[in-house]
């Protein structure tokens, strides 16, 4: 019975001295990182991508203790113990936790270093000029909203060997002068996606556009591209410069995919790698005032419903068109007052099923010639001469 009541007693020294050992462990080390989930911050500061933040923390240090939905300047900032982050963070911090739940604003010299999702109704501003570096591997959620503004120099998303971002259903990238390097696929649009006046540079899928998704970009410049990008859902672009990689272009694969591009310009390397525009599948496609250059064919249609191409400057491939499929029911398909130029093998290259084609006010040169094997294209008011680059290509 004695040793009954003296027990209890010798438990709860037993957890204070625990509890007290726990604390000196846990208290963050100005001098750098501790132990797993801990970065340093650029002040000199730790953070702990499991713990959380009180108070705010001066330049030089962080503070430790309960969960922050404050900001912290000039040390490190964290989320809750649930693994949320909460709050805005500057100073050269760590991103901490699975998911934001909180307004916040990323900083120059963030480091994304786990799989994050910023939760629907949330948004996360990315500061002007801000370098942001993710780790490899990751991926970012936006299930709310991630937004850049227009600034000098670009804010950068920058890594190696990173998964990119989701934006699922509901979710919104309004990005401006945001740069993004180094990402598998930049953007994997369920959701919609603004971005602007931008370099995506060396990614396996520089555009990923799914089923019910939309992605606009003006500006935008997509070079060091690996591989093909893909529209299943809607894609527009104005003053778009797309470097074509080692392989294919860009494929519309999609019976509901609606295209838009003006001012353009599409180039590769060569005319006998991929193709540039295909597509498989698409309710409509509008081009006008654009370039394609370096090709295997500047189009290939296995599968279209209606286009509308206009204005545009098309040279040095193999192939201007290759007419392979287009809907015999439905839609009109037009293409007119265009140059078509020193194509190795033919400026249009027509057989298959194809619904009526009209081809109008076109210059081929003597190079480009036709090949409409089953007289399904018509061509009236062929140009004699080619048209000035007032009136083709990008203005």
């Amino acid at each position: 019975m004695r040793s009954g009541r003296v027990l209890p007693r010798v438990l709860s020294a037993s957890f204070v001295a625990t509890a007290a050992l726990l604390q000196a462990c846990s208290s963050p080390n100005t001098g750098g990182a501790i132990g797993p989930g801990y970065e340093p911050s650029s002040s000199g500061g730790a953070s702990n991508n499991n713990g959380s933040s009180s108070g705010g923390s001066s330049s030089g240090g962080s503070s430790s203790g309960g969960s922050s939905s404050g900001s912290s300047s000039g040390g490190s900032s964290s989320g809750a113990t649930s693994g949320s982050s909460s709050g805005s963070s500057s100073g050269g911090t760590a991103a901490t936790g699975n998911t934001i739940s909180a307004d916040a604003t990323w900083a120059n010299g963030m480091t994304i270093s786990e799989a994050t999702t910023i939760a629907a109704g949330v948004t996360v501003t990315i500061a002007n000029g801000a370098t942001i570096n993710v780790a490899a591997g990751v991926v970012i959620t936006v299930a709310g909203t991630l937004t850049a503004t227009a600034g000098t120099p670009h804010a950068i998303l920058t890594g190696t060997g990173w998964t990119g971002m989701v934006i699922p259903a509901g979710g919104t990238i309004t990005a401006d002068s945001l740069d993004i390097t180094g990402a598998a696929t930049p953007m994997d649009v369920t959701g919609n996606a603004t971005y602007d006046n931008a370099t995506i540079t060396g990614a396996n899928t520089a555009i990923d556009v799914e089923i019910n998704g939309t992605l606009s970009m003006t500006g935008a410049t997509i070079t060091g591209t690996l591989g093909e990008s893909f529209i299943n859902g809607a894609f527009t672009a104005s003053h778009l410069d797309y470097e074509r990689g080692p392989g294919e272009g860009v494929q519309i694969a999609n019976a509901a995919s609606v295209v838009k591009i003006d001012n353009s310009t599409f180039h590769g390397t060569g005319d006998v790698a991929g193709d540039m525009i295909i597509s498989n599948a698409c309710e409509s496609l509008t081009m006008t005032y654009t370039a394609i250059t370096g090709c295997h064919c500047a189009y290939h249609f296995g599968g279209i419903t209606s286009f509308d191409i206009e204005n545009m400057d098309i040279n040095s491939d193999s192939y201007g068109f290759m007419m392979y499929g287009s809907s015999p029911t439905a839609g009109t398909r037009v293409f007119k007052n265009s140059n078509v130029e020193t194509e190795a093998a033919a400026g249009i290259d027509e057989s298959g099923t194809n619904g009526a084609i009209t081809v109008s006010g076109v210059y081929f040169d003597t190079s480009s010639k036709l090949q409409l094997t089953d007289q399904e294209i018509t061509i009236s008011d062929a140009a004699t001469s080619a048209l000035p680059a007032t009136s083709v290509g990008p203005q």
